[in-house]
C-alpha cells in the first residue's frame, strides 16, 4: 500500500499616534495690548490677568496591531503520482484548483531516475528553493530509498541536482517488507535546510547537513526514536517554527500512536520534550491520535493539524469510524488532551486517510491515501463540513505548495 509532515513570516505593525504641543499660542494673549494710559489723575494699571495654565496633552500610547500573517500566492500544487506498473512522476495543478483541473507541467521522464520500480513517498521544500523527493526503490527482494533533489519550478524530463541515498549498510540497510513502503517515510528541512529523514527498518530520524549529496553522503547525526516509547512505523515528522522537530510514529494499527518534540539539534536518545496523543470526540464524531494518523502541517500561530485515519468498515474500522483533522492549538501538545476543533467526515467520502500537507491563507491542504483526492478545508473549522474545493486524482500521492513569497513546508 503505498501511503504517507515552514518557516512563516509574522509581522507586528505599531500605530504611531503623535500629541499636542502643550502650549497655547496667538497675539499677546494673556497681557494688555499696551502700557498704561496718562489721565487727570494717576489711574493704577489694572493688574495683568495671567493666562489660563495650559494643561499638556498626553501623546497616547501607540497600541500595537493584530499579528498579521501575509498572504501568499499558491503558484501551484506539486502532486507526487504513483501509477501502478509505472515510473512515477510530479505534477503541477493551479494553486486555485477545482474539480475540473487539469494539470499544467510535470517533473517526468528517464532523466528523473524514476522507474516503474518506484514509489515517492514524501516531498518537501527547502528555504532553499528546492524540491526534496524521498522514493522507495524495490530491488527484486529488497528496498532502498533516496532523497532526490531539483529546484522548485523545475519542469519536464530533468535530472535531479543531487541524490541522496538514505539507505545506508551502517545506519538503514535495505530491508524486505510486504508492501512497497520501503525503509524510509518522512522528511523534513529545518531553516539551514538541514534534512531529516524518519526510517522505518531501524526507527530513527536521521540527519543529514545542508547541501549532501553523492553516495558518500552520510547523516551527521540521528535521533532514536525506538528507546522513547514512539515504536517502529513513522507516520510523519515536520519542523515546528519555534525550532522543535515533531516526530509522529507508533506500531501500525495498534492504536498507540503518539506524538513526540525534540530539539532540531537533538542526538542519540534524548528525552523528548513533549509527547502527545489528542483526540476529538462531538456529536457521535471521534479523531483519535491514538490510531493511524499520516501526515500533519502547523500554522502560524503554532496549531497542529493532523490528518487522522478513518477507514471504512470493509476495511476492518469500527462502524461509525470517522476521518479528519485534529486541530492541536499550542496549549494542548502535550499529554492525552480533547480538543475542541477538528475537520470531520463522517460518511468517508472525501477523507478515509487524510494526509494534511500545509496551512495557508487560512486554508488547510492534504491528499487522501485512500479517497485519492486533493483537498482544500477552511483552517479553524469544526465539525462535519464540506471541503472548499476537491479534485480527483488518478492514484495517491504526496504533496507540496509552491508560493510567493516562497513558504517553506514539509509534507508526506
Amino acid at each position: 500500500m503505498k501511503r504517507f509532515a515552514l518557516t512563516l513570516l509574522l509581522v507586528v505593525a505599531l500605530t504611531a499616534c503623535g500629541g499636542g504641543s502643550g502650549s497655547t499660542g496667538g497675539g499677546g494673549g494673556g497681557i494688555l495690548p499696551g502700557g498704561p494710559t496718562a489721565t487727570p489723575g494717576p489711574t493704577a494699571s489694572p493688574t495683568p490677568t495671567a493666562s489660563p495654565t495650559a494643561t499638556p496633552t498626553a501623546t497616547p500610547t501607540p497600541t500595537p496591531s493584530p499579528t498579521a500573517v501575509p498572504s501568499v500566492t499558491i503558484n501551484a500544487i506539486l502532486v507526487a503520482v504513483n501509477p501502478s506498473g509505472a515510473a512515477p512522476s510530479v505534477v503541477a495543478y493551479p494553486g486555485a484548483f477545482t474539480a475540473g483541473s487539469t494539470p499544467m507541467y510535470s517533473i517526468a521522464g528517464s532523466n528523473t531516475g524514476f522507474t516503474s520500480a518506484t514509489t515517492i513517498r514524501a516531498m518537501a521544500i527547502g528555504s532553499d528553493g528546492n524540491l526534496y523527493v524521498l522514493d522507495a526503490v524495490y530491488n527484486g527482494s529488497t528496498y532502498s530509498s533516496e532523497v532526490r533533489v531539483w529546484p522548485a519550478t523545475t519542469r519536464g524530463n530533468v535530472a535531479p541536482t543531487a541524490i541522496i541515498p538514505t539507505t545506508n549498510a551502517a545506519i538503514n540497510p535495505a530491508t524486505s517488507y510486504s508492501s512497497s513502503t520501503g525503509p524510509a517515510n518522512a522528511i523534513g528541512l529545518d531553516g539551514s535546510n538541514n534534512l531529516y529523514v524518519g526510517l522505518l527498518a531501524n526507527p530513527q530520524v536521521i540527519v543529514f547537513a545542508s547541501g549532501a549529496s553523492g553516495s558518500g553522503a552520510t547523516p551527521v547525526r540521528s535521533i532514536s526514536t525506538t528507546d522513547n516509547g514512539a515504536g517502529a512505523v513513522s507516520h510523519y515528522l515536520f519542523v515546528n517554527p519555534n525550532g522543535s522537530l515533531i516526530f509522529v510514529a507508533g506500531p501500525s494499527g495498534a492504536g498507540n500512536t503518539v506524538g513526540q518534540a525534540f530539539p532540531t539539534g537533538a542526538n542519540g536518545a534524548p528525552t523528548p520534550t513533549a509527547t502527545f496523543q489528542p483526540y476529538y470526540s462531538s456529536g457521535g464524531a471521534t479523531l483519535d491520535m491514538s490510531g493511524i494518523s499520516c501526515g500533519a502541517a502547523v500554522d502560524a500561530s503554532g496549531t497542529f493539524y493532523i490528518g487522522i485515519q478513518g477507514f471504512p468498515p470493509s476495511v476492518g474500522a469500527p462502524a461509525g469510524a470517522s476521518a479528519g483533522i485534529l486541530e492541536v492549538p499550542p496549549a494542548m501538545q502535550s499529554g492525552r488532551q480533547q480538543v475542541s476543533n477538528a475537520i470531520v467526515d463522517t460518511a468517508l467520502t472525501n477523507m478515509q486517510t487524510p494526509c494534511v500537507m500545509q496551512v495557508v491563507n487560512g486554508s488547510v491542504y492534504a491528499t487522501d491515501f485512500n479517497t485519492h483526492k486533493l483537498l482544500q478545508y477552511p483552517a479553524n473549522g469544526t465539525g462535519i463540513i464540506a471541503p472548499t474545493a476537491s479534485l480527483q486524482l488518478s492514484s495517491y500521492g504526496p504533496a507540496v505548495l509552491l508560493t510567493t513569497p516562497y513558504t517553506p513546508t514539509s509534507a508526506i
